[in-house]
């Protein structure tokens, strides 16, 4: 039923309705339904004072399409309290059918931009019928309603007939970079830094905008003899014409003796994931090459941070500052003081905490500004042995760094937290999941041999010390800092990656190996080859190699 708004307010009890003014339409073709334009609605009411007339609205209709033809009545409707009256309206339907739905005017716009909202204005849609007459109709609806990529027509559709409307996508035609990135002029190991440049999009229809939508390569580190940068456009709105451009750069030979260094393993998230480095590398215990930033003897975990920035971060060792004190001020480019770190899953006070050949630095930046309850979390072992079908149980511990202290340590188990397995392809293990109890336990029973890893994630609630060994603390829903395992499932030889001849160990050989069939495009096995994870053999793995074959591992 169609309803319109009663803002009547008669008084006594309602005894009749009548339409007192027919609508504006009478006569309606099968498949159309009832109009009440124009109609006007008069009620009577009888109370101890007499009766009384006087036209109302918020009365109700039949709403169902016409089905037959010849003189129908639709019945009108009028509640007062528990009181209902109706009166019948009388129309005729012609034994005609809408056969066609047409535009006759297409809209006054047809060119888009990708994202928007599709604009009707000035279309007309003509309904035809099986008399040949027709008619301008509204109260369609159009579809979609968002221009994207790969729509060329708008369909419009009217009492379950269509027409379409033919629209265009204004495509990115051209890109230009109209501003140099503010480094130009490089050392060979350092990355690509993109800060500064402005990349402008050119449109089918000649505006132009700036744009982020892209990407560069190299994404290495830079090499002696590498000349030029090449920008794509990377936006869904790129016509197939559209080519890349490229921006002039230097290499030149680093010449600088850094001093000896150790390598330390170190894993960085942001608010509960893992950061990916600019080279594709997971910040999951990535190798760094760390030297004695202040030339005093020594190593700590300053330097382990200002090297991981150095040998991750597109913005280099910029994106790192700490104080004399070890308060850090600024980690991954941003100025924040909102984060902490473990050294071998243990509470440390300040950056300036030294560190060994081997060890494990995590830190994280935190999700939770107001009690700082995200919980660190660590395997008991970070590689496990187990067979094919069998159930295995792990235990995940957690640590509350707020509440820790160098004598203290607010250790609790994660409850509830997300276990995702991959394989050693990377991919999702389907229906191998689970959740830690309150214990921070979970099982797992692996169907097929092979290379897993094990990550935790997500949220968990938890019970631990309170600040400063006050009574326990208990958090809901706390922000889980990710931890990783690998699994080794059944008798798998296991690939030694960057291992090219297969010797068991790595060497310069490995490494010359593995230049050589780069630079001849020969495939290689990414189990042993892809070293920084992206899903790809490249230079920046022949780099990594080589930097492994020289740190000896």
């Amino acid at each position: 039923m169609g309803q319109l708004p009663d803002i009547s307010i008669p008084v006594g009890t309602l005894e009749t309705i009548e339409v007192t003014t027919a609508p504006a339409k009478t006569e309606y073709n099968i498949g159309e339904t009832f109009d009440p334009t124009g109609m006007a609605v008069t009620a009577t009411y009888k109370s101890s004072n007499g009766s009384l007339t006087r036209e109302v609205t918020g009365f109700t209709y039949d709403t169902a399409a016409f089905t037959e033809a010849g003189s129908q009545k639709v019945t009108v409707s009028y509640t007062k309290g528990e009181v209902t009256k109706t009166f019948d309206v009388e129309v005729t339907v012609k034994d005609v059918k809408l056969e066609k739905l047409e535009v006759t005017k297409l809209p006054d716009k047809t060119v888009y931009n990708a994202g928007e909202a599709f604009d009707p204005t000035g279309m007309v849609v003509t309904a035809v019928y099986s008399d040949g007459s027709s008619k301008e109709v509204t109260g369609y609806t159009c579809s979609p309603e968002t221009i994207t990529a790969g729509v060329s027509e708008v369909v419009v559709s009217y009492n379950g007939l269509t027409a379409s409307v033919p629209v265009k996508l204004n495509l990115v035609t051209s890109i230009a970079v109209t501003t140099l990135p503010d480094k130009v002029a490089y050392t060979e190991g350092d990355l690509f830094n993109p800060a500064g440049m402005v990349v402008t999009a050119t449109y089918a229809d000649g505006t132009t905008k700036a744009t982020d939508a892209y990407s560069y390569a190299p994404m290495r580190r830079m090499e002696v003899g590498d000349t030029e940068i090449t920008i794509s456009y990377t936006g869904s709105d790129g016509a197939e014409t559209l080519q890349p451009v490229k921006i002039n750069i230097t290499v030149t030979e680093d010449t600088t003796d850094k001093g000896d260094y150790i390598i330390a393993y170190v894993s960085y998230s942001e608010e509960g994931a893992f950061v990916t480095g600019d080279e594709g590398t997971l910040l999951s215990y990535a190798p760094v090459k760390v030297y004695d930033r202040d030339g005093l003897g020594g190593y700590n975990m300053g330097d382990a941070f200002a090297a991981l920035h150095d040998q991750y971060y597109s913005g280099g060792s910029d994106g790192y500052q700490d104080s004399a004190t070890g308060w850090i001020s600024k980690f991954w480019g941003v100025t924040t003081g909102n984060v902490s770190y473990t050294l071998n899953h243990s509470w440390v006070f300040g950056t300036m905490t030294e560190i060994e050949e081997g060890d494990l630095l995590d830190i994280y930046l935190y999700k939770d500004l107001t009690y700082y309850s995200d919980l660190y979390t660590w395997f008991d072992s970070r590689e496990y042995s187990a067979d094919a079908n069998t159930e295995y149980t792990f235990t995940v511990n957690g640590l509350n760094l707020m509440n820790s202290s160098d004598e203290l340590a607010a250790t609790a188990y994660p409850s509830g937290a997300t276990v995702t397995v991959y394989d050693e392809n990377g991919a999702v293990v389907e229906g191998l999941t689970a959740v830690t109890d309150e214990n921070g336990q979970f099982k797992l029973t692996f169907k097929e041999d092979g290379i897993y890893t094990i990550e935790v994630n997500g949220t968990c609630d938890y019970t631990c010390m309170g600040y400063g060994g006050s009574a326990g603390a208990t958090y809901t829903g706390s922000t889980v800092v990710p931890s990783r395992c690998t699994v080794t499932v059944g008798d798998v030889v296991q690939t030694l990656p960057g291992d090219l001849n297969g010797d068991g160990q790595i060497t310069n050989t490995d490494v010359a190996q593995l230049l050589d069939k780069v630079t001849a495009g020969e495939a290689v096995d990414l189990a042993v080859g892809d070293l920084n994870g992206d899903g790809q053999v490249t230079n920046a793995d022949v780099v990594q190699l080589l930097n492994m074959a020289t740190a000896g591992q």
